[in-house]
């Protein structure tokens, strides 16, 4: 369970972090790619937090 938490703490904190910058980015750019990137940066990090959350019983 420790490892989980720590997998989940660290992926929003790593998330928040990188939503200032492409907040940053966007707003710099006048475009949505910054969000995009990031978005796809995330995707895989909330999923394999996800799938341990449902392995771990």
């Amino acid at each position: 369970m420790c490892a989980l938490v720590w997998l989940c703490s660290r992926n929003d904190a790593i998330g928040n972090l990188l939503v200032l910058i492409a907040a940053s980015g966007a707003w710099f750019s006048g475009s949505a790619i910054p969000d995009l990137v990031v978005a796809f940066i995330l995707y895989p990090c909330y999923l394999r937090c996800k799938i341990s959350k449902e392995n771990c019983t």
